[in-house]
């Protein structure tokens, strides 16, 4: 939960609570009256030692449900909001990018596409975390596009489907492979409303659009996993 306005209330709460204690604190301005006896003042008398002040505070049922007021009034004025999550995608899509600029090395020897195969095996660990484990297809983004797993729930084989991915000499036609992926966006074991997921893994080095001046996905959101290996 989070609130639009806090400092407001919270300076709201720094006079008002305050000022609500001391009124129960203030001695009460009274009337001196000479009378027989006090044996029926009692009631008087406690009241007096209340409002006497730096004296201990009573018990109140007016005190509680005034300070619960208080409070309520202070909270509405903060104006909480909850912030809910989306639920997490049900499919996902994995475009790997197999072209020749992937297999540059970096000084610990590491390619570019192993850094992707990692990236990517963490979003697939990441996803499946959850009580329902979401369908993954798998596709190797060369000069053409392959399935290299189809839809599939299981953890393990959709690890095992990247990790045997090699680097191509050819560039990579993401053009071509998102217009693959829209083809699926409606289909698979895992069918459901929801859109799905399509995560490109990349060092953003691919072809230039054919027909477009960009690239477009029939349905689903797109991210974009920039790789980096220095």
């Amino acid at each position: 939960m989070t609130f639009v306005s806090p400092w407001l209330a919270g300076i709201a709460a720094a006079v008002a609570i305050p000022t609500l204690l001391l009124l129960y604190f203030l001695k009460l301005r009274r009337r001196y009256v000479r009378i027989p006896s006090t044996l029926l003042w009692q009631r008087a008398v406690v009241d007096l030692q209340v409002n006497t002040p730096f004296q201990k505070l009573r018990a109140s049922w007016l005190l509680f449900l005034q300070m619960l007021m208080l409070v309520l009034l202070l909270l509405a004025l903060a104006q909480p909001r909850i912030q809910s999550q989306g639920r997490s995608p049900e499919r996902y899509i994995l475009l790997m990018d197999v072209s020749a600029s992937m297999s540059a090395k970096a000084a610990d020897g590491q390619t570019r596409l192993d850094v992707a195969k990692t990236q990517a095996k963490s979003l697939i660990a990441q996803a499946s975390r959850g009580v329902s484990r979401p369908a993954m297809m798998v596709i190797a983004v060369g000069a053409s596009p392959s399935i290299i797993s189809p839809w599939q729930t299981n953890e393990g084989i959709t690890s095992e489907a990247i990790e045997i991915l090699d680097a191509t000499d050819e560039e990579a036609n993401l053009q071509a492979a998102l217009q693959l992926a829209g083809s699926f966006t409606g289909r698979g074991e895992a069918e459901t409303v929801q859109p799905p997921e399509v995560v490109f893994f990349s060092d953003g080095s691919v072809a230039p659009p054919v027909n477009d001046s960009s690239y477009k996905l029939s349905s689903g959101t797109f991210t974009f996993v920039q790789v980096v290996n220095e």
